[in-house]
Parts: structure tokens; sequence; C-alpha cells
């Protein structure tokens, strides 16, 4: 009993807990309102010169399907804000009119 009590104790002074660094990924959330498909140069666009966003584009990942919560701003925008459906938040009557 005590051989197993010792090597316990030695065991487990020998051991550090070592701080392990864990690395989180870098999110950037641009957040635009009536911004198309098409209006950023690294999707296309040739009017518009987007050169930071397309650096950031370029440096890390492009989403490129895209889904709504409602074909209007405001309750697309609630929608993204808050999680829920438009309606789920009394956003919705835009929605019926547009």
């Amino acid at each position: 009993m005590v051989t197993v009590f010792t090597t316990i104790v030695v065991t487990s002074a020998n051991t550090r807990c070592k701080a392990t660094e864990t690395r989180r990924p870098n999110i950037v959330f641009i957040f635009v309102d009536d911004q198309g498909y098409y209006d950023l140069g690294c999707y296309g666009a040739t009017e518009v010169k987007t050169p930071r966003i397309d650096t950031l584009a370029q440096e890390g990942t492009r989403f490129t399907d895209y889904y709504a919560a409602a074909p209007i701003c405001s309750p697309s925008r609630a929608g993204l804000l808050t999680g829920c459906y438009p309606r789920r938040v009394g956003n919705h009557i835009w929605v019926h009119r547009a």
C-alpha cells in the first residue's frame, strides 16, 4: 500500500500542467445594408474598387451561398441580429407590403 501511494505521489509531482495556447480564429463580420453579390471586387465588381475587402477575401474565407430572412432590409437585418425569423420578433409588416 505504501508503494502504491509513493508511486502516485512521485508521478504526480513530476507532471506539470502545461498551459496550452489555443489559437482562436480571427473573425471579421462586415455588416452592410443593401449590398448585392456583385458589389465587391472579390465577387466580380468592376465599377466600384474595394481593395481592402478584396485583400481580406484573398487571405480569408469567401462565402458564395447566401440566405436572407426577408427580401427587404429591416426584417432581414432583424433576423440576422436576433437569429430569429422576422415574424417572431415582430418585424414582419413590411414583408407583406414588399
